[in-house]
């Protein structure tokens, strides 16, 4: 039995995203010059970057407003939960919201990570989230249900980032590699160019983003449908680099930078 699809996003939210995420200030993250990595960072990235959020402002906002953003992270099963599960790298999405509200004036949900998950049968649930993030070391498989709902809310304009949480995460990329095409029946996994508007939808110019591919030890991934990216996978563990466990600030700077893109094309196509 296929599970209910998932509701179409209404135009009218997606330009409110849309105008919410323009005017992108593009600066530096506050309090933290590109320059220089603290010694703090250094001896332990997830105790700086908490202290570091903490300081942040963080606007009120009415929960109940259905034109919030909110960093869903899609929960599924994996084959080895005990290595590399669904919710690696925590760290990572509150150092990309704590970020979009520096350079942004996107409307962010302040709810807890718990209040962000969407279970992978969840079709309701998925509709009320144009952007997914999901990541892992682990294979998986999707079941037929599973994969004819998230089809659904790929096509019906949702969007889907998936990435290996680390380097050795090589069985969760290639599960990806192997479902993702399974989503939309038809559309292959294919290399994301350089020149793809979702790199320069907020940050980097030709040069600059030319680096940024370069030092990927993977290629991105697309999985594009009449014409628009729905999917991007990733192997470089840019989770893992937006949460600073890489203990190098132009790796965290640029994978922060880099996810703003994406969540901005994302709302905007």
């Amino acid at each position: 039995m296929i599970l209910k699809p998932a509701p179409p996003f209404s135009r009218a939210r997606r330009r409110f995203l849309a105008r919410a995420l323009q005017g992108l200030a593009v600066a530096g993250l506050a309090g933290l010059p590109s320059w220089a990595w603290p010694a703090a960072a250094e001896k332990a990235p997830e105790d700086f970057f908490k202290a570091w959020r903490q300081r942040q402002p963080r606007p009120a906002v009415d929960e109940s407003d259905p034109n919030l953003f909110v960093l869903a992270r899609l929960r599924y099963p994996a084959q080895n939960a005990t290595r590399g599960g669904w919710d690696e790298c925590r760290a990572g999405d509150e150092n990309i919201l704590a970020w979009l509200r520096g350079v942004s004036n996107l409307k962010i949900s302040n709810r807890p990570f718990a209040e962000r998950v969407v279970a992978l049968g969840d079709s309701a649930g998925l509709g009320h989230h144009p952007f997914l993030l999901m990541t892992g070391q682990s294979d998986f498989a999707f079941t037929p249900e599973q994969a004819a709902t998230l089809g659904e809310y790929l096509k019906r304009g949702g969007f889907l980032f998936a990435d290996t949480s680390c380097r050795l995460g090589k069985g969760f990329h290639a599960a990806q590699s192997r479902e993702l095409p399974r989503l939309v029946p038809g559309c292959s996994l294919l290399p994301v160019p350089g020149d793809h508007e979702m790199f320069r939808s907020g940050f980097y110019n030709d040069v600059e983003i030319n680096g940024v591919l370069t030092k990927m030890s993977e290629p991105p991934l697309g999985l594009f449908y009449r014409n628009r990216l729905v999917a991007l996978l990733t192997g470089d563990g840019f989770l893992r680099d937006c949460a600073g466990l890489e203990r190098s600030w132009p790796r965290t700077e640029r994978a922060l930078k880099l996810a703003t893109n994406i969540i901005l094309y994302s709302l905007t196509h």
